[in-house]
């Protein structure tokens, strides 16, 4: 293990994780919630997605698989992308280069994701930071056991009003076409908003951890945006 102190919440700043199904306005929210002056936020990284690329799983229901070798040492996707995401989130922040020393287990990597998020709200004299990448919706789990103290604002929409953005930005930035067309790009949103919902009704419904969970529907946040943004 990393001597750093990514896993001592008593010394971290606040962890928030925003995720959600793209197009729900996960970026509304986090831009809103940045506003406050303890507040640090920064691009999506989907940090987790780069280094796991277990979202098909998901998106297929089935588990994640362990992306460590029965030593618990990461594997080869996690080597090649963390080091490269590592140095652009320390340049991003404004922090000194990042090592470029590896790190044995995935653990050590998240580790350091973190370290790196709460040096860089430090640097700028916040308490709390957010990362918005909407993808982390499939790693919330594992997020929530392997970053202490991280919490989740989960983003919900209407499916439909989803599905239409998704196509309006698929067709300014031609997207559907690099998804083989309309026949493959339309049912992939419908199930990835589904397996999303179904996401956020089970983290809603647990009674264990709630705590850690905040719900907030993007038609609310337009129509009552001074309550709910002090919610």
């Amino acid at each position: 293990m990393d001597n750093d102190d990514s896993r001592d919440p008593a010394r971290a700043p606040g962890r928030i994780f925003i995720v959600g199904c793209p197009r729900s306005g996960t970026t509304f929210l986090q831009h809103a919630l940045a506003r406050h002056p303890q507040v640090l936020s920064l691009p999506e990284t989907g940090f987790f997605d780069q280094i796991l690329n277990q979202s098909g799983n998901w998106l297929a229901r089935r588990e994640l698989r362990d992306s460590s070798n029965w030593l618990g040492l990461a594997r080869g996707r996690t080597h090649r992308s963390a080091p490269r995401l590592l140095r652009s989130l320390a340049q991003e922040l404004g922090l000194p280069p990042e090592s470029s020393r590896p790190h044995w287990s995935l653990q050590g990597y998240i580790d350091r994701f973190v370290a790196l998020l709460d040096a860089g709200a430090r640097h700028h004299g916040r308490h709390v930071w957010i990362e918005k990448s909407p993808i982390h919706v499939a790693y919330v789990d594992l997020i929530a056991e392997r970053v202490p103290d991280a919490k989740f604002i989960h983003v919900l929409r209407n499916g439909e009003d989803v599905l239409a953005s998704v196509i309006d930005a698929g067709l300014q930035y031609a997207c559907c076409e690099k998804a083989s067309g309309f026949d493959r790009w339309i049912p992939y949103w419908v199930s990835f908003w589904n397996r999303a919902m179904c996401a956020h009704l089970n983290y809603l419904e647990q009674e264990a951890g709630r705590e850690r969970h905040c719900f907030v529907c993007h038609e609310d946040l337009v129509d009552q945006f001074a309550s709910e943004s002090r919610r």
